[in-house]
């Protein structure tokens, strides 16, 4: 994924066009068969995943809508469209007339017919971060390292890249770790995707000791194709790439779920037997459409068995399983908190079954909630993982 910036072809300004978005493009071979919402590509046109939208373009018309139900610029983001090549423009570095031998300033340019070019230089800033009433939340050492890296990204407009490879989610992607992103976690801000794949990135390179259950024998989805406010990815798609997930030799898959936007919660899927733990830290129900959505996953995943002449028995029904005993969170935006310190501790502990009172023995029964200190615990985890890949990126440069 190539980060870029978007023109809209109908709004003019000289020959480029109004800049309406920051945007991710999809790299792939020119031979390559490429859809976008099950339609083919247009000629001329590349795969883009809107990222931001520009302040008063939110309600502009897509170059290429997705029917009736996918019109305007705003119910885009996080997904994928079509987007006609003269109006993408890539960011490049340049040198400036006498300047320091380090300092890079950039400039666009609007991608060719058959042009794939590898981002020079790091996606722009995040939009503006009100950080009003969080100051008081970066009461760590490391929570205020983070801030202080906000600050400088602020400043040089520079992201951290995070790379996960397809043996993480099933597709390699990049994510860019804005000032924003830092801001907000050091702030116990609500968080997004965004750090939950930098988490994810993390629990997948960590060597366990112990061999009673290989680390790798935990997965992860992706939860931009598991949430389903994300309506740019169509529900097919969604079924799919859960089925091969499923498919994989992994004995219990991570997939954080967000259905409306509003609220995180874990599903721990155990492949094997078609047992889903629901581990809710509001302790709420799995809703039908998600129930429905992995059950159809899990028919997908017997059709590519079966196309692929895998003999196995397959009739087990899936279960729904919520995990009662979970700790419930006190608030209404810790539950990302809570989803990265599940998933840690499942694999501390090498559960593949997840107990139903859910390591209560480690917590206080009567509580049933993480401390202060455990919800840090992971934020430093977190944060120090952040700085070093952002120390990494500073020697390589």
């Amino acid at each position: 994924m190539t980060p870029c910036i978007l023109s809209h072809p109908l709004l003019q300004n000289g020959t480029n066009g109004v800049p309406v978005a920051h945007a991710h493009m999809y790299l792939h071979d020119q031979q390559e068969r490429i859809t976008v919402h099950n339609s083919p590509l247009l000629t001329d046109h590349r795969k883009v995943s809107i990222i931001q939208v520009f302040k008063d373009h939110e309600n502009d018309l897509l170059p290429v809508p997705v029917g009736d139900e996918l019109t305007i610029l705003r119910d885009a983001v996080n997904g994928f469209v079509q987007w006609p090549s003269k109006h993408i423009h890539i960011k490049v570095p340049k040198k400036t007339a006498g300047a320091p031998k380090n300092d890079i300033s950039t400039s666009t340019h609007s991608l060719s017919k058959d042009e794939v070019q590898e981002p020079k230089r790091k996606p722009p800033p995040a939009p503006d971060y009100q950080g009003n009433g969080y100051d008081e939340y970066v009461r760590t050492d490391t929570m205020k390292l983070l801030r202080s890296e906000a600050e400088i990204r602020l400043a040089s407009e520079f992201a951290i890249i995070v790379e996960l490879d397809s043996e993480i989610l099933g597709n390699k992607l990049n994510s860019y770790v804005s000032w924003e992103i830092l801001a907000i976690w050091a702030g116990l801000g609500k968080i997004d995707v965004q750090h939950l794949y930098v988490w994810m990135k993390y629990l997948s390179s960590q060597v366990i000791i112990g061999d009673e259950v290989p680390y790798d024998s935990y997965g992860f989805m992706c939860p931009s194709m598991l949430s389903m406010h994300i309506v740019t990815v169509t529900y097919s798609e969604r079924v799919d790439y859960i089925a091969r997930q499923l498919a994989t030799s992994k004995r219990l898959i991570f997939a954080p779920y967000n259905e409306k936007d509003d609220h995180w919660v874990l599903a721990a899927i155990m492949p094997s037997t078609k047992k889903v733990f629901w581990i809710d830290s509001c302790h709420g129900l799995p809703s039908e459409t998600f129930m429905d959505l992995i059950r159809k996953a899990f028919e997908k995943k017997r059709e590519l068995n079966i196309l692929e002449q895998v003999l196995v028995k397959d009739d087990t029904p899936t279960t729904f399983i919520p995990i009662s005993g979970c700790p419930r969170q006190t608030d209404g935006i810790q539950c990302g908190y809570y989803v990265c310190r599940f998933m840690w501790e499942i694999i501390k502990n090498r559960y593949i079954v997840i107990p139903p009172k859910y390591l209560v023995h480690q917590h206080n029964p009567d509580e049933y909630s993480f401390t202060t200190q455990q919800i840090d615990e992971i934020r430093d985890l977190w944060g120090k993982f952040v700085l070093q890949t952002a120390s990494a990126m500073k020697d390589k440069q």
